[in-house]
This record gives structure tokens, sequence and C-alpha cells, in this order.
């Protein structure tokens, strides 16, 4: 499991721990939830880290300027004109500070 399934399925069984028949002591999915602690209710700090990191990832980068070019922020490759995405690495530009 990619640690992008894992948020999810921790998303998942988390969205589904509070339905509105919820009874107090029911740990709703967390038995399938691949957050669960061993010992104790919930890893939902992990999930929430993890969660935040993978947004975080998605961030768009500003262009470098090397002789007066644009290159991607993240890997260095050469942008034709402004594009949106670099053809490389596939992170999002941001051309507007």
């Amino acid at each position: 499991m990619t640690e992008r399934e894992k948020v999810i399925k921790g998303l998942v069984c988390c969205g589904r721990l509070f339905p509105d028949d919820y009874e107090f002591g029911d740990d709703g999915n967390c038995t399938e939830c691949p957050y669960k602690k061993t010992e104790g209710w919930c890893g939902k700090d992990a999930l929430f880290a993890e969660a935040v990191s993978l947004l975080k990832e998605q961030e768009p980068v500003l262009p470098l300027w090397q002789e007066n070019k644009p290159h991607c922020g993240q890997c260095g490759e050469w942008l034709f004109g402004k594009m949106n995405f670099c053809t490389r690495c596939g992170k999002a530009v941001k051309w507007n500070a």
C-alpha cells in the first residue's frame, strides 16, 4: 500500500467513525484503519501529519530563471513558455508569486 493509499484508507475509516447512530465505545471502522495503534484507540495524529505532508507536496513551485529562461523549481527542466506543469517531473508551476 502506498503512502497515498494508506492516508486515503485512514481518512475513510475516520470519516465513518462518528456516524449519526454512533454509540460511545464503538470503534467504528478503526479495526480496518492502517493507523490503528496496537495499544490505545486511534493513530489520528500520524494520519493527519501524513495527510498534510501529501497536500504540501502538491503545492506548485516557482520557476527558476537561468540564462533568462524559466526552469522547473523542482527538477530544473526547461519550461517552454508559461507551462502549468513540468514535462519531466509533473510538478505544478506557479508563475505569479
